[in-house]
């Protein structure tokens, strides 16, 4: 999940396929705040239509809609939201999307809710692969920096090992550069390729001199 301002990105709300979950306080919070989103609506949310722009239909649109909601659940949003409705060429799936961003094409929705899977496999990778233990500094702008900091750290790496085409794995380079850090070596034999080790080599034999 991305918690983010009008000038810089989106925020996500990645819902199930089956349950639809949409809490609409939040997303009113998310708006009074200045976030964007955009996030797949209940089967059973009801509302009042204000406008219809038309659509391409031979594209898989099949409406985009300015609405107010009507139920008690849904006045917890103050305002406007944009309804889109989408097939899914690939899957032959109709979609539904609420979002709050209202000068973007209707493409460019559906296209930002099918890219949810992108951000969340960037923050797995992140995850795995950056390995913050724990922080120095527990205030924002400090875990903020340190995030940014491993992120940095994780790049440069990325970018030796592409220069030096190497086949050893990001986790294997970071170990191998944090263990030696202060070890005088070129880094192109720090990363070079790491020998192939059999922990139970086949016709081992233990001879004993008696």
């Amino acid at each position: 999940m991305l918690n983010t301002n009008r000038h810089s990105t989106f925020e996500f709300q990645l819902s199930d396929g089956q349950r639809r979950y949409v809490d609409y306080a939040w997303l009113n919070d998310l708006n009074q705040n200045g976030v964007w989103f955009v996030t797949r609506t209940k089967t059973n949310m009801i509302f009042k239509v204000v406008e219809s722009k038309p659509t391409d239909r031979t594209r898989g649109h099949i409406c985009d809609q300015t609405i107010y909601l009507k139920t008690q659940a849904g006045s917890k949003y103050q305002g406007k939201l944009r309804r889109i409705t989408y097939r899914d060429p690939d899957t032959n799936k109709r979609l539904t999307f609420l979002t709050n961003r209202f000068d973007l094409a209707t493409q460019t929705i559906c296209d930002l809710y099918k890219a949810r899977w992108k951000v969340e496999l960037f923050f797995k990778t992140l995850k795995q692969h950056l390995r913050i233990k724990k922080f120095l500094g527990t205030s924002a702008n400090a875990v903020k920096a340190q995030i940014m900091v491993a992120l940095i750290a994780y790049l440069l790496v990325q970018i030796l090992r592409f220069q030096l085409k190497t086949s050893i794995s990001i986790v294997d380079a970071m170990a191998v550069i944090g263990t030696l850090l202060l070890l005088k070596q070129p880094l192109s034999i720090l990363l070079g390729e790491l020998p192939n080790v059999n922990r139970h080599p086949i016709g081992l034999q233990l001879s004993f001199n008696l």
